[in-house]
């Protein structure tokens, strides 16, 4: 058994003809974690740095990767790697940039550490029925 446990719950993919199915990854009990989040994780792992230089480096390190995919450079971390992409349709080879048609953005890959972690991942997959619950859950009605 792996040590990670992610759940999904199936729903039918109106983009695939035959009622095939397409999983989304359930966030319900997850969190989004920033850089003064991954301080305290540091500093919780017995790290000798103060938090606010913990948070400092991550912060200078955010920086300087948008930076450098600014000036169109691909960066590699530990965890991923950013790629600058222009995506859009252009009437001809001689068209300009237009930011209403193109948009500009990154393709993020997981690097090898991240790929080799995703192989202590368990995947539970849940039915249909649980997914219509789940993603109506929020929806407050006006009666």
């Amino acid at each position: 058994m792996n040590q990670f446990l992610w759940k999904v719950w199936l729903r039918i993919n109106l983009l695939i003809a035959g009622k095939k199915y397409s999983a989304a990854v359930s966030t319900a009990s997850k969190k989004t974690l920033r850089n003064a989040d991954l301080a305290r994780l540091l500093i919780a792992e017995r790290s000798e740095i103060k938090f606010e230089t913990l948070l400092y480096i991550l912060d200078q390190i955010d920086r300087i990767i948008r930076g450098q995919v600014q000036l169109g450079n691909s960066v590699l971390t530990g965890t991923a790697q950013f790629t600058p992409r222009i995506t859009g349709v252009w009437d001809s080879p001689n068209a300009k940039f237009n930011p209403a048609v193109h948009k500009i953005g990154l393709h993020i890959i997981p690097s090898a550490e991240m790929r080799a972690a995703f192989k202590e991942i368990s995947v539970e997959v849940k039915n249909h029925q649980s997914s219509i619950k789940n993603e109506n859950a929020h929806i407050k009605t006006n009666k």
